[in-house]
């Protein structure tokens, strides 16, 4: 049985030698899309970033090798956002217009809300200087473009056949039919569950609501179960 993260799959009608899978694997399978390569997806970001940054005002064009460098957070933000079925149109809002976070925003506690008030209270635009190499500028600007970035690098993506890990992940959670996966495996079983994300957490729920997933969970020995290990919180 192959593990990512402790989290392994094995699909198959044979008690010996069953199909072994990863759950990356099998997502990418649910999904139909292929997982491009890092220099491909920051090419196609970049291509991306050029048509969005003419689009908005204030936006200078960076050249791709110092894109590079905001491109690999950029990516890695995306496939949070994605995995944990993060509604990108409440987290990536325009800074200068976050006055009021208590709306729509139920799932912060409230040391978390002042904290992100205070954040952008910082980049409130009377109290940025107007030096053009202004970090708090720069980081708006940046800003400003993140939501139509991910929603013109998703739909690209997705008209070439193309995604990141997290977006076949949000692909399958939101899209995703089991009883197809039901009617080709008598019995999915899933060994060495730990830490999921929020996609993992629908795609194994579906499958156990139509009762041909078996569970095998990674809490059993002394330390799992200990409260003051922070490794058994999960």
């Amino acid at each position: 049985i192959f593990f990512r993260r402790y989290l392994g799959i094995a699909v198959g009608k044979s008690l010996f030698s069953p199909r072994m899978v990863t759950i990356d694997e099998l997502f990418r399978e649910l999904s139909g899309l292929r997982q491009a390569d890092r220099i491909e997806l920051l090419k196609v970001l970049y291509d991306c970033y050029l048509e969005v940054q003419e689009d908005v005002p204030g936006v200078e064009r960076e050249t791709f090798d110092r894109f590079i460098f905001w491109g690999d957070i950029l990516l890695r933000d995306f496939d949070d956002i994605d995995k944990y079925l993060v509604q990108a149109d409440k987290l990536l809002v325009n800074i200068r217009e976050l006055k009021e976070i208590s709306s729509g925003y139920d799932f912060l506690s409230p040391t978390q809300k002042e904290a992100i008030e205070l954040f952008c209270a910082g980049f409130n635009p009377q109290h940025i200087s107007v030096d053009p190499s202004d970090k708090k500028r720069m980081f708006l600007r940046m800003w400003d473009i993140l939501l139509p970035l991910y929603r013109r690098f998703r739909n690209e993506l997705q008209s070439r056949g193309l995604a990141y890990p997290g977006m076949i992940y949000r692909s399958v959670a939101e899209n995703c039919d089991v009883s197809q996966l039901k009617e080709r495996h008598r019995c999915v079983v899933f060994v060495g569950l730990n830490a999921l994300n929020e996609c993992e957490k629908v795609l194994l729920d579906k499958i156990g609501k139509e009762g041909f997933g078996d569970f095998y969970w990674d809490f059993y020995g002394e330390m799992v179960r200990n409260g003051y290990n922070r490794a058994s919180h999960f």
